[in-house]
């Protein structure tokens, strides 16, 4: 994180939860910043002061859904890139292994649920 008046480095956040960090994006509404990670295949959820929220997108580490051949369920593959709509929030996350956009609503909890 760097001043934006003069540029100078104030702290650093996510070392440690990001693997390939890729894109980043700002909540229109929370002002939360949103990491796309491409190799845990996540969207990594941090407060404005750098404080880790929680997995936004993609399936958590926890996660026990399967397909039928026993892999991991995940709704991106290897993300790529971010985007928030600024009209509604949702938020559009490129799928560079299955070469999509998938978008994610707001839920009433808070959460992103995608279709």
């Amino acid at each position: 994180k760097f001043n934006g008046t003069d540029g100078a480095y104030l702290m650093q956040y996510g070392k440690g939860l990001l693997d390939g960090p890729v894109g980043i994006a700002c909540g229109p509404d929370d002002g939360d910043l949103y990491v796309a990670s491409y190799r845990s295949n996540q969207v990594l959820r941090f407060s404005a002061a750098g404080k880790f929220i929680g997995v936004a997108a993609g399936a958590s580490k926890e996660d026990g859904r399967r397909t039928k051949s026993g892999r991991r369920r995940q709704p991106i593959a290897n993300p790529s890139g971010l985007a928030f709509d600024p009209h509604d929030g949702t938020m559009h996350v490129l799928s560079y292994t299955t070469g999509s956009i998938v978008r994610f609503n707001q839920s009433l909890a808070g959460a992103r649920t995608y279709w």
